[in-house]
């Protein structure tokens, strides 16, 4: 309880600390109408984000272990969280989360300066490219170095982990576009509607109770991939009604196609890998052969390019 008391204690403190902040460094700083701070429109905006982060814990991967280990056991559990534990790892590099909070402010300052939503949807399609660029390649080099992978970096008893790892890598391109769409949807002050979208968290629970018996943990994977995707959907629907969303396809394209050719190559060169460090060498040039080919086959506009840049020390992103 004391603990409890605490945690509460500091968080009264901290809401304090930022009401009182506001009104030094921005109310009294702007000629607004409105100084006061707008209760209502915070309550509203803050009650369907908590309930959003509630609906997470149901989405989230640790769902799975409880399904798993309640139906197959703690072996089956430790399996599955192999694969995980593989593709977070390969996450780290993602743009989502390796920068998220300069790509937060970033896109909601840009928003606010210029309220306007033919922007917000630019922006949006630069974050999708930005985000494609790098989640296809890893996506390509999982499918096809995910033997060699496992079986190099970790451990050839972990292999039968293989389909659980492709499947996972499904669903690392599914979770890092949601990023996007969730800026999208926070900038509008449109929270309901991620909020709205946990109903895929039902679906989720009830059809893994359901499949795991019949499928097994493959099974189990594919049901938390597709309530992700149809949770993206659904908010890519509902948002629609408030910002005018189209995604650049053509762009997403050439980005697909150099990402496959990509895997063409690895296709070609994994016969000659016989441990880590060759293993390292066909990836670093499978990498290489990508830039070249988004140097030549570009998926960015120049105006994109140049955005890119100015976040850059020095303006080297030419894709």
């Amino acid at each position: 309880k004391g603990l409890l008391l605490a945690e509460t204690s500091f968080y009264g403190l901290l809401l304090v600390l930022q009401t009182f902040f506001y009104y030094l460094n921005f109310s009294s700083k702007h000629s607004s109408s409105e100084k006061s701070l707008p209760f209502k429109r915070i309550l509203r905006y803050s009650g369907f984000s908590y309930l959003d982060e509630l609906g997470w814990t149901i989405l989230d991967v640790k769902t799975d272990y409880f399904v798993i280990s309640t139906f197959l056991g703690p072996t089956m559990v430790g399996l599955y969280a192999f694969a995980n534990q593989v593709i977070e790892s390969v996450a780290k590099v993602m743009p989502d989360k390796m920068i998220r909070p300069l790509i937060q402010t970033v896109f909601f300052s840009k928003f606010s300066e210029q309220n306007d939503v033919q922007k917000l949807n630019r922006h949006f399609n630069l974050l999708i490219k930005i985000i494609a660029f790098i989640s296809f390649p890893l996506f390509f080099i999982v499918i096809a170095l995910g033997y060699h992978i496992i079986t190099y970096f970790y451990d050839v008893k972990y292999l039968s982990a293989l389909n659980l790892l492709w499947i996972f890598a499904w669903f690392l391109l599914i979770i890092s576009f949601q990023f996007p769409l969730q800026l999208v949807v926070q900038a509008v002050e449109r929270v309901e509607i991620t909020f709205y979208s946990k109903i895929f968290s039902i679906y989720n629970l009830i059809a893994e109770i359901i499949i795991i018996k019949l499928f097994g943990l493959p099974g189990v994977a594919l049901v938390t991939c597709s309530a992700r995707l149809f949770q993206s959907l659904f908010i890519f629907y509902r948002i629609r009604k408030f910002v005018p969303m189209k995604i650049d396809f053509q762009a997403l394209k050439k980005i697909f196609f150099n990402s496959l050719a990509m895997m063409g190559g690895l296709l070609l060169l994994k016969g000659f890998i016989n441990n880590a460090l060759e293993l390292i060498a066909v990836m670093a040039l499978a990498l290489i052969f990508y830039l070249v080919l988004s140097f030549v086959n570009k998926g960015f506009m120049v105006e994109e390019r140049e955005v890119i840049n100015k976040l850059l020390p020095r303006p080297i992103f030419v894709f």
